[in-house]
């Protein structure tokens, strides 16, 4: 498998959101390389044969339009493909755009932005492709996913995978969510679940969010609520010898956040997942720490082969006319030691540049650079990277 980096300094992709499954492969601030044990091949359909052909060779890859329109110079450093239309523009002559190997869709390519979007009206070119013998590839051969026995580029068929598993197939029926079919479904892959009541909105706290450790090793414990890890409050009640003090609990690497998106004429309501705090929290030793279960993920008869490495999340808030849930990841300069997958049905956001440096001290940035990351995956309904300048947080960035 080959890491690919891109790196992006404004707003990524700036297309409307569609309604199909993201998954973006890339090293650098976007980052994401990935792990082929969760995700169901990809095959391309012939009248003679089926091909199999690993999805992670593609530093992008959407199954509807994909729209990508940089406020900075953006390098992508692997394949391309769409199994719609491509629409792709530079920031400028001096900030453009580079494909540096094939980018191909099933219907068209087209150097402008989208009939569609509203904010990036009168953009055009600035667009560079390394590769320029039959470079780029329209009318390409669709490619999709098998999921169970069948295969198909359906986009409601693939988001299934990124959505909770139906009963049957789905936890406490753990014989048949670890199954083959069960395990088409990433919400039965991965180490940590997190999920949020309909009222998690900001302002709530983190007093409405649950987090799970899942281990198919881990008999008959195969789904464990963690702890939350951070006192939140504290109240005395009584007096003298009698005096009681009552915390209250949260969890320091998981909370809600608001912020707008202007794309979507909408306010976010997001599950936010700070990865400094999870990286510290991973290496916390005592009864509420997550050291307990990076062991049980690493070692012993209960070892999955790894340590901690992969997240789904399920935002439970409803979606309206006037508010989005979303996911949106935070100062994730440093991922966990084994990398990082995570996984929504919703439409991601990732803030500030994401897995740039192993160690807090190296960093890669430069377009190409991977000598300072993990591996990692992104895997959603949409994914927006966006910077925040200075001391102003995002809640009034566009995204």
């Amino acid at each position: 498998m080959i890491f690919q980096k891109t790196i992006h300094k404004k707003p990524l992709f700036s297309s409307r959101r569609p309604a199909m499954p993201v998954f973006y492969k890339a090293k650098g601030i976007l980052a994401v390389c990935m792990m082929a044990a969760l995700l169901p091949a990809l095959f391309t359909p012939s009248a003679m044969a089926q091909y199999v052909v690993p999805v992670f060779q593609y530093p992008i890859f959407y199954n509807l339009d994909l729209e990508i329109n940089p406020g900075a110079r953006m390098a992508v450093n692997g394949r391309v493909h769409s199994n719609n239309n491509i629409w792709a523009t530079g920031a400028s002559p001096g900030s453009p755009l580079i494909f540096s190997n094939i980018v191909d869709a099933v219907g068209t390519i087209s150097n402008v932005p989208s009939p569609l979007d509203p904010l990036n009206i009168g953009r055009s070119g600035n667009v560079i492709y390394a590769i320029t013998a039959n470079n780029p590839l329209p009318n390409s051969v669709p490619l999709g996913f098998t999921f169970g026995t069948n295969a198909t580029t359906d986009p409601m068929a693939l988001l299934a995978i990124l959505q909770s598993p139906p009963p049957a197939l789905a936890p406490p029926n753990y014989a048949a969510a670890y199954s083959t079919n069960g395990l088409c479904y990433l919400r039965n892959v991965v180490d940590l679940i997190i999920t949020n009541a309909a009222n998690g909105t900001n302002g709530t706290g983190g007093t409405n969010l649950i987090v799970y450790y899942q281990n198919p090793n881990n008999a008959p414990n195969f789904v464990l609520p963690v702890p939350a890890d951070a006192v939140v409050s504290s109240t005395i009640t009584g007096a003298g010898i009698s005096k009681t003090t009552n915390y209250a609990y949260a969890y320091s690497f998981v909370t809600n956040a608001s912020f707008y998106d202007y794309r979507e004429s909408k306010t976010v309501q997001a599950v936010q997942i700070d990865l400094a705090r999870l990286n510290t929290w991973l290496t916390n030793t005592s009864a509420r720490g997550g050291s307990q279960y990076d062991t049980l993920n690493s070692s012993g008869p209960t070892s999955k082969g790894h340590r901690i490495n992969s997240i789904h999340v399920i935002n439970q808030v409803p979606l309206t006319s006037s508010q989005l849930p979303a996911v949106r990841l935070v100062n994730g300069l440093k991922l966990p030691p084994a990398g990082l997958t995570v996984a929504t049905p919703q439409p991601l956001y990732i803030e500030g540049n994401y897995n740039t440096t192993t160690n807090g001290t190296n960093f890669s940035t430069g377009p190409g650079d991977t000598t300072n990351t993990e591996p990692a995956a992104l895997m959603s309904d949409a994914i927006t990277s966006f910077q925040v300048s200075g001391s102003t947080v995002s809640r009034r960035q566009r995204p």
